[in-house]
């Protein structure tokens, strides 16, 4: 037979035996026969194409093909034997076995058997389920879809920015969005606030409640799904088990159910970036081209949301080296991953480049555009302040939901765990309980924050030292542990290029953000990083404590012990917690409030003909936005008080002028209204009173300091 025949034979047989030789050694280690002449009896069948079947794992572990129970511990260790074991006359085999396996995959015949399911490369490496996780992260998704739905009158448009994008475009009756929109943010979201608007008027005829959820609408939308596709993902990377804890973690997180409840940028821009970093690891992982247009439109929409939309690319780029530093299996791929990163930074460049010509056309250009961000850098020597800033304001924000979320994650690990190994495997309940109790304490005192991070770090310094570990040993490094343990098959050992690009995203924004004027929203993005990785460390957490054998005669005093520092610690966490404000949930109305009663004033003024007056808002865009929800005048957002001077005198509308603490921070602005004017006068004060999320937004100016804010309305003769 010449040596094409051998090929094609080869290739026919190895399609067949892969599937089998690997259903053996699975069902191997599950039955416990984990020996040598075990496991070397029940691979005989792939043994006899054991590197063809070697190639084949490879390529079927990239496209996410097994779990735990055929690659990880004992199957690990199998593999190993086979590939030392394999004549090197058989190494012919191995193109041909990658074909083989394509063909036995196109016509379904080994599908099953391969871990392959309706979501080609997209599904959760190593189940065959990929449905039931699909129904949990849909169920989370309905869960926090609750979570940010709860108080719906307490939602407002407050915050400067939230104006900004809300009023961004002409307003239906004429008057004017907020100058020089452009510098805030790209078109994206303040368009799909301007859709929700327009759909809410046309179905419910507007009011300032309604206009206010309308809002709204995108941040919730984009919210909910996040928590979804947190779960999702952290499956992908990191087992099934994660996904559980993240989902819980990102559910709860008072931080994002705060942001989710804005009108602002960072609750979309944190969708957009996890799905274009996933898409990004699935296209390098796979070499697929509809996983890599994705990843370029993700990319192209988080740019289009915010002007630094184009860190997937960085984290990618960053990720992919780390990820070859350290991994030689990632190293021989390395050229074909770069090029995929290539076509999707292309793709991501193209799909934002309308917005760059937009902002051409407006005038000054991006150039502009990077000089205004640029005087909120801090530079070297606030860097500190800005991180401790920032830790700050993550402990205000965070409640009693953060910590709840924190130990529902660490339970729902350990259920999924003992419900995958059996009645006697992890750690007994007491045992979880008081580590879930133990968290909750942390989290209480030190904030939910900390111990997200702590547990990603952990994490992360764990997987890449055992990669550098197997590195220096060569192949056969895997510990004897493994061998013993027979995780489910749902569970996956995180790929190397996952773990290279959640390292170059959390530490990487952890370096980085503190850099900037310390807004609280600039860390949404880290933390949602952050959770990715504390998911898996949980997993790893319930693992370790479930692999500790206890003595028998110690058995009960121990378990007794736990449940004792279950109590003592809920009763800490507890005390800690009692007195906190949810402020996801606090009122936000303050701005809406007063608009409704600016507005009264001036219909008291004009005789009830609130369609002949004209009201200019200074420095106050949620305030316009409110008074535009307002029926009847036209509002005008104004950046100064310039316009008052050139307006003519005794004209035939009412001119209104409102001016907030925004405005009155502004030199010109008190100066005008201190300065004697005939033209200015003064008609009422309303006190303000700004929610959490605008105070601390006013870093590094004491948040006690807005205790005196105050709405003033003139009349302009």
């Amino acid at each position: 037979m010449n040596m094409r025949g051998k090929i094609s034979s080869a290739a026919t047989a190895s399609s067949k035996l892969t599937a089998i030789g690997f259903a053996s050694i699975s069902g191997a280690m599950r039955s416990g026969r984990t020996d040598r002449s075990s496991i070397t009896h029940d691979s005989a069948n792939s043994n006899r194409h054991g590197l063809a079947c070697t190639v084949a794992w490879k390529r079927c572990r990239s496209m996410g093909g097994f779990g735990n129970s055929g690659l990880s511990g004992g199957g690990r260790i199998a593999y190993y034997r086979i590939m030392s074991r394999t004549p090197r006359r058989n190494r012919v085999a191995s193109r041909a076995a990658i074909a083989g396996r394509r063909a036995a995959l196109a016509s379904g015949a080994d599908a099953s058997a391969l871990g392959r399911t309706a979501f080609g490369p997209f599904a959760p490496s190593g189940t065959a389920t990929a449905f039931a996780d699909l129904r949990y992260a849909a169920g989370m998704t309905l869960v926090a879809a609750f979570l940010r739905l709860i108080q719906p009158a307490h939602m407002a448009v407050e915050h400067f920015d939230e104006g900004v994008y809300a009023t961004n475009l002409p307003f239906a009756d004429g008057g004017s969005g907020y100058p020089l929109r452009h510098f805030y943010a790209p078109p994206l979201l303040p368009g799909l606030i301007r859709i929700s608007l327009g759909v809410e008027r046309a179905t419910c005829g507007g009011g300032l409640f309604a206009d206010s959820l309308a809002a709204m609408a995108p941040s919730l939308i984009a919210g909910s799904l996040t928590v979804g596709l947190v779960a999702w993902v952290a499956s992908c990377w990191f087992g099934r088990s994660a996904g559980r804890a993240a989902a819980w973690l990102a559910a709860f997180s008072d931080f994002h159910i705060l942001y989710s409840r804005a009108a602002l940028t960072d609750a979309s821009l944190v969708l957009f970036v996890l799905a274009a970093v996933w898409f990004l690891e699935r296209a390098m992982a796979t070499r697929g081209r509809l996983a890599a247009a994705l990843a370029g439109a993700a990319t192209g929409l988080a740019w289009w949301t915010k002007y630094n939309g184009w860190l997937p690319l960085a984290i990618g780029l960053v990720g992919l080296g780390f990820a070859v530093a350290v991994d030689r299996e990632t190293r021989r791929g390395a050229v074909h991953r770069f090029v995929v990163w290539m076509a999707v930074t292309l793709l991501a460049m193209a799909v934002w480049s309308p917005v760059w010509a937009s902002i051409e056309f407006l005038g000054g250009g991006y150039a502009a555009v990077a000089a205004n961000h640029r005087q909120y850098l801090v530079g070297f020597g606030g860097w500190l302040a800005s991180l401790a800033r920032q830790y700050d304001n993550h402990r205000q924000f965070e409640s009693w939901p953060s910590t709840v979320g924190i130990v529902v994650a660490f339970m729902a690990v350990g259920m999924r765990g003992a419900a995958s190994r059996g009645p006697n495997g992890g750690p007994h309940p007491a045992a979880r309980a008081a580590i879930a109790s133990g968290l909750a304490v942390i989290a209480a005192w030190l904030g939910a924050v900390a111990v997200v991070g702590i547990l990603c770090v952990g994490f992360l310094a764990r997987a890449i030292g055992r990669a550098r570990l197997r590195v220096r040993r060569g192949a056969e490094f895997a510990s004897s542990r493994d061998v013993d343990r027979a995780d489910d098959a749902a569970e996956t050992e995180p790929s190397m290029l996952a773990i290279g690009l959640l390292t170059a995203w959390v530490a990487g924004l952890f370096v980085a953000t503190p850099f900037y004027h310390a807004y609280p929203r600039l860390t949404l993005p880290w933390l949602c990083g952050a959770w990715l990785g504390a998911a898996r460390a949980m997993r790893d957490l319930d693992r370790w404590c479930g692999r500790v054998s206890i003595a028998g005669r110690l058995r009960a005093p121990l378990v007794t012990a736990c449940v004792a520092s279950s109590f003592a610690f809920t009763a800490l966490a507890a005390f800690r917690l009692a007195d906190t404000t949810v402020r996801a949930w606090e009122p936000r109305d303050g701005m809406r409030r007063i608009a409704a009663a600016v507005a009264d004033r001036m219909a008291e003024r004009s005789g009830g003909r609130m369609e002949s007056c004209v009201v200019m808002v200074c420095g106050e865009p949620a305030l316009a936005f409110h008074l535009n929800g307002a029926s009847g005048p036209t509002v005008l957002a104004v950046g100064d008080l310039s316009i008052v001077d050139r307006m003519p005198r005794g004209a035939a509308r009412r001119v209104f002028l409102v001016t907030g603490p925004n405005a009155e921070r502004m030199d010109e602005v008190r100066r005008a209204l201190a300065a004697p004017s005939d033209r200015i006068e003064w008609i009422a004060d309303y006190a303000y009173a700004p929610s959490m999320l605008v105070q601390r937004n006013l870093a590094p100016r004491s948040d006690s300091d807005a205790a005196a804010e105050r709405v003033r309305l003139f009349a302009i003769r």
